[in-house]
């Protein structure tokens, strides 16, 4: 793969992020470590730029956080979808889907 590639796919792939984690919590809340972790093995994000954008989405209402427990039985934060965030997502599923597929591809 040629430098600029991946450049390229990094650019288009932080601007689908918050679409993807609402995708990836839709029907399960989740503590923010868990969502890093899935989307830093498919190379999607780091730290940096996934933490600033789950705090945009929970001060735009997208997503709420509630107290929970971890696997590990610690005490976490877990997001879950909004009205709104549902919606938004529900409008821009099409749009997720053929661009999850085309992840796979």
């Amino acid at each position: 793969m040629h430098p600029i590639e991946k450049d390229i796919q990094d650019y288009i792939l932080r601007g689908f992020l918050p679409l993807m984690m609402l995708q990836l919590i839709r029907n399960n809340p989740t503590h923010g470590g868990e969502l890093l972790r899935i989307l830093s093995l498919t190379g999607v994000t780091k730290a940096g730029p996934f933490y600033k954008t789950l705090s945009s989405l929970r001060w735009s209402g997208m997503i709420k956080e509630t107290a929970g427990i971890s696997p590990k039985g610690r005490g976490v934060l877990l997001y879950s979808l909004t009205n709104e965030g549902d919606e938004l997502l529900k409008r821009n599923t099409k749009f997720v889907h053929d661009w999850l597929k085309l992840l796979k591809s």
